[in-house]
């Protein structure tokens, strides 16, 4: 690994938190309800009180409390928070779950979830797009999937 590399992750870690795994309640009656219900997404986060410019590549989820204005790309979920406020060239990952405000292109492999309290304007590229009602989506929509392409 390169030493700057080491060191951009090692600052990225400090601004993020460490990963660990979401936790899941799962349904007392697997036979009459098979959901489970999701307690509190727990990824590497950039809180609510940061802001940052830039971009930003990680392996793994990540969730958005604060401000960030630039890149995202992600292998996994990125979470937009309801205090999250992001100004993007583009979100890149394999599902997308915006509580917050965003501005700018999502890409997701498989999913984009706007949720009640979240607001998109711009436009997204998936498989599934799912607009919960309560939710403002101001753009166009492609479906089929966004084939992410990674340089490293």
């Amino acid at each position: 690994m390169h030493k700057g590399f080491f060191i951009f992750l090692l600052s990225l870690a400090l601004i993020v938190g460490c990963a660990k795994e979401p936790e899941y309640e799962y349904a007392e009656d697997w036979e009459e309800e098979e959901e489970f219900v999701e307690e509190e997404y727990d990824f590497p986060v950039l809180d609510e009180d940061a802001e940052f410019e830039g971009v930003i590549d990680t392996d793994g989820d990540f969730t958005i409390r604060g401000r960030l204005k630039g890149v995202v790309i992600a292998t996994g979920t990125v979470l937009i928070d309801e205090t999250g406020i992001v100004e993007c060239d583009s979100i890149v990952a394999t599902d997308i779950i915006v509580k917050g405000h965003v501005t700018g292109d999502l890409k997701a492999i498989n999913e984009i979830r706007v949720d009640t309290t979240g607001i998109v304007i711009g436009s997204t590229f998936q498989k599934n797009l799912i607009v919960n009602g309560g939710s403002i989506f101001d753009g166009k929509s492609g479906m089929g999937g966004y084939k992410k392409r990674r340089t490293k």
